[in-house]
């Protein structure tokens, strides 16, 4: 399982452990109906975001 931390445009975070990393344009069920579009995947989300680095996150995918 891999632990990926979807972010909306409101900055909204919500995590899953999923066994597939979700690719660009994918939709996937997150925050509400109807589902949201990938933006974009980062992997090492601690480089862009230090405060994950204790947390687990393998992902950090953007919706849209």
């Amino acid at each position: 399982m891999t632990k990926v931390m979807f972010v909306n445009q409101f900055g909204q975070a919500e995590t899953k452990d999923m066994d597939y990393i979700p690719r660009i344009g994918d939709i996937v069920p997150v925050f509400c109906e109807p589902f949201l579009k990938v933006k974009a995947v980062e992997w090492f989300p601690e480089m862009i975001m230090p405060e994950l680095k204790f947390s687990g996150v393998d992902v950090l995918v953007t919706v849209e």
